[in-house]
């Protein structure tokens, strides 16, 4: 076929694609010749088409073909020139790639929008001697009120991208670092009268995401495509019988229909179904389930007290399946709050020892039963949980048969002591100071309410005071190192600072004080001014140094610093506080 009788053909086939559309008309060139676009689309607020109501122009492009398609969203190899000049001259278009039949009725129209932003972005990532790229389009919609959607949020957002057309693409953190913060971010969508902004329909040609500058100036930062679902939701309280949860419950429309979901609950309302996925936390499972339990015996649903669903069917209701599950997670509970376990436990993470090991220390700990084992010691132990360690200890009761305790806890039976040195007598401290620093670092199980139970239990003497202050320092260390209890670990060397008090001077003791709270929160001026004192009061050059560096006085802590001699400054780099020197 004659490339003139193509070209017609596609041009009648765009023109008839909008000839039922009432707000828009196709104004195209036939057998055009300019370098740029063959005509535009021209957006209406009204069927009448009036300079009074003129909403906007869109450009657009019309190239056809007799060639066979081959696939649902066919690829064009398209000039890079070309792309340019749709950027700099006509501030974006809209390109239709028409593959033609005998007669315009029989034709198929695809389309691909090349709004400043797309254009942009395509050229950005072009090789400079690249002449061709090759892009992919999607078929035209053929519903009137869906063309005009198209039109319409395409005419505005390409009135928002040519404000801006000359600042290159970029993603929110690379605006912040060129020194523009955005106070919000929006998008637009064009509804149909009746329409919800919660249907998937405003949203199937994809979404331009704007960010807006403290002067309202609008800058492109995304492009959002192939969504398949969209919600819009608020916080309420979900019941079912006796069992309730506050959730944030959305509504919206996915690939599959209409559906409500909240947590891990998803209801379809076009088939009255309720499915139950378990995600999230041990605690968040257990909500779930027991919402699910209670669907199950009572048939309905309410939220904030009405009622919202009534005879949903039940996905994989099997009432016996899920009580059992739910009595698992209950063990599993029992075990992580018997042993103050801090990481979050990933319920779908556990592998077959781990359920092996709960087994075994909810038998021990919660049961408090004895545990038999062959040929073990006394003393302490590690049993792992989600690959984190617990600190346990185990002693004899009987031949083979062993008592589990909580390794930070310890019982009436049980003490932790350190020994001063050879031929000394024991000394009683508080479980979590005769732990050693890997077990600083990786213990799962340390708690500060359980810590400061233990040391009313075994508080600290001058004796231990030395011992004491030098864990104290060890477990700061591991929280800069990211421990597992880190935020635990904190907690606890802020109180062993308050039962040190006694046996530290002054300075020690505020020191101390700060540089823990310095790791959670900037200082107060007030504790600023009492390191100021000792700045420049004490007789201790360390203690100078530490107060200056605490005070963020960098350059005087560094000279303070410099002024030790080489073991004072050996002393000083082995200790936590070092992190505050610049």
């Amino acid at each position: 076929m004659d490339n003139r009788k193509i070209e017609q053909n596609a041009v009648n086939a765009v023109k008839q694609a909008f000839g039922d559309v009432a707000c828009v008309y196709a104004y195209i060139d036939e057998n055009d010749k300019t370098e740029c676009t063959d005509g535009h689309l021209q957006v209406y607020s009204s069927s009448s088409f009036t300079i009074e109501t003129v909403e906007g122009q869109l450009p657009l492009q019309v190239k056809g073909t007799t060639s066979k398609r081959k696939s649902d969203r066919p690829k064009r190899q398209v000039r890079v020139s070309d792309l340019k000049h749709y950027l700099n001259i006509a501030g974006g278009c809209i390109y239709f790639y028409v593959y033609c039949g005998s007669e315009a009725r029989s034709a198929e129209v695809f389309y691909r929008l090349l709004l400043p932003y797309d254009l942009k972005k395509i050229l950005a990532d072009i090789p400079e001697q690249q002449e061709r790229i090759s892009l992919r389009f999607d078929r035209l919609p053929s519903d009137a009120a869906e063309l005009t959607r198209l039109a319409r949020r395409a005419v505005k957002d390409r009135a928002k991208q040519r404000a801006v057309a000359g600042i290159a693409p970029k993603t929110i953190e690379e605006f912040k670092d060129a020194g523009l913060c955005f106070d919000e971010c929006e998008f637009g969508i064009e509804l149909l009268e009746g329409e919800s902004p919660a249907s998937l329909a405003p949203y199937r040609n994809g979404l331009y995401i704007y960010g807006k500058s403290p002067w309202g100036e609008l800058y492109p930062l995304n492009k959002l495509e192939n969504i398949v679902g969209v919600a819009i939701g608020s916080r309420h309280d979900v019941s079912s019988g006796d069992v309730s949860l506050n959730a944030v419950v959305m509504a919206g429309e996915n690939e599959n229909g209409e559906h409500v979901f909240f947590r891990g609950f998803d209801i379809c309302l076009s088939t009255n179904t309720i499915t139950l996925s378990e995600t999230g936390t041990l605690v968040e499972r257990m909500e779930e389930l027991a919402l699910m339990r209670a669907l199950m015996q009572t048939g309905t649903l309410s939220i904030d007290g009405s009622g919202f669903a009534r005879g949903c069917k039940l996905s994989g209701g099997d009432l016996d399946a899920l009580e059992s599950r739910l009595q698992s997670l209950e063990i599993i509970k029992r075990v992580v709050d018997a042993l103050h376990y801090k990481p979050e436990l990933d319920i779908s993470a556990l592998t077959t020892q781990d359920l092996k090991n709960i087994e075994t220390i909810y038998k021990g700990l919660v049961e408090n039963a004895p545990l038999h084992y062959k040929d073990r010691q006394n003393g302490f132990g590690y049993i792992n949980l989600g690959n984190h360690p617990i600190k346990l200890v185990f002693y004899q009761v009987s031949e083979d048969m062993y008592r589990m305790v909580d390794g930070l806890r310890l019982d009436d039976l049980t003490v932790s002591v350190f020994f001063r040195g050879e031929g000394d007598a024991p000394v009683v401290v508080a479980p979590l100071f005769v732990q050693t620093m890997q077990d600083y670092m990786r213990l799962a199980n340390i708690d500060a309410e359980v810590f400061a139970a233990t040391l009313k239990q075994y508080p600290v003497t001058e004796v231990s005071s030395a011992y004491v202050n030098d864990k104290m320092l060890e477990m700061l260390s591991a929280y800069d190192q990211d421990a597992c209890c880190k935020e635990e670990l904190l907690k606890c060397c802020e109180m062993t600072v308050d039962a040190l008090e006694a046996f530290a001077d002054r300075e020690a003791t505020l020191i101390n004080r700060y540089q823990i709270a310095a790791r959670k929160r900037d200082l107060t001026s007030e504790e600023k001014s009492e390191l100021m004192a000792i700045q420049l009061n004490s007789d201790s050059a360390l203690s100078k140094a530490c107060a200056a560096a605490l005070r963020g006085d960098s350059d005087m802590a560094s000279a303070l610093r410099a002024s030790l001699d080489e073991e004072a400054r050996t002393t000083l780099s082995s200790w936590p506080i070092g992190c505050f020197f610049a």
